[in-house]
């Protein structure tokens, strides 16, 4: 391996270790909630630097008429998005709720069962993107990314974003009532659909999603 692989391997598994954190920080501490978010920045503008797919994404982009500064100003407010329900939870939803932390059969099932739903919102919503003549123009976006990498995970148009994640968020939050309000599953399962989301454009670990660019 040469070192640009070896420093490649260490940023994605480095920015996991930070999406698997997002939750718990948020909740545990929310009011590092700011300090969480400029960390997301930082962590996701080091793909730039470590990686040449950003920079050719920007260049597809700018010949398909998005700027860089839109491109930015879109990464930016979706990082926001990404965050806030996190910082609602915290703040708000698990405010001074004392976390106990546990892993057995049931918490495995729990998991297992909102991943599937929320996989298949998110199904159906990325096909409605492709299918639909207007939603497929918001898409493009993030179609132009055809060298996918981390950042490629916040290059979108913020209504596609919503579009396509609020069902996951949702269903976790259904969830988190329907299993009487359990924190340690909302915490542990987040982190999860965090982490299956953020690696489907890592050009290291390669998810079936990366192919679909």
């Amino acid at each position: 391996m040469t070192i640009k692989s070896i420093t490649s391997w260490i940023y994605s598994l480095t920015y996991l270790l930070y999406v698997v954190l997002i939750p718990y920080l948020h909740v545990t501490y929310p009011q590092y909630s700011i300090l969480v978010v400029l960390m997301g920045a930082l962590i996701n503008g080091l793909d730039f630097l470590i990686s040449d797919s950003p920079q050719k994404n920007l260049t597809v982009l700018n010949k398909n008429g998005y700027s860089n500064n839109l491109v930015i100003f879109y990464m930016t407010l979706n990082l926001l998005i990404a965050h806030s329900s996190w910082i609602h939870i915290g703040h708000v939803i698990l405010k001074d709720v004392n976390i106990k932390y546990y892993f057995d059969l049931s918490m495995l099932l729990k998991i297992i069962i909102t991943m599937i739903l929320g996989d298949i919102y998110f199904y159906f919503a990325h096909k409605a993107l492709h299918v639909s003549q207007y939603l497929s123009k918001l898409h493009l976006l993030h179609h132009c990314c055809f060298y996918p990498s981390l950042s490629t995970g916040l290059m979108f148009n913020p209504i596609d974003l919503m579009l396509e994640f609020t069902g996951p968020n949702l269903m976790l939050m259904a969830a988190y009532h329907i299993f009487n309000q359990d924190a340690a599953f909302l915490l542990i399962c987040g982190s999860i659909i965090i982490i299956w989301y953020s690696a489907a454009h890592d050009e290291n670990i390669k998810l079936h999603h990366y192919d679909h660019h």
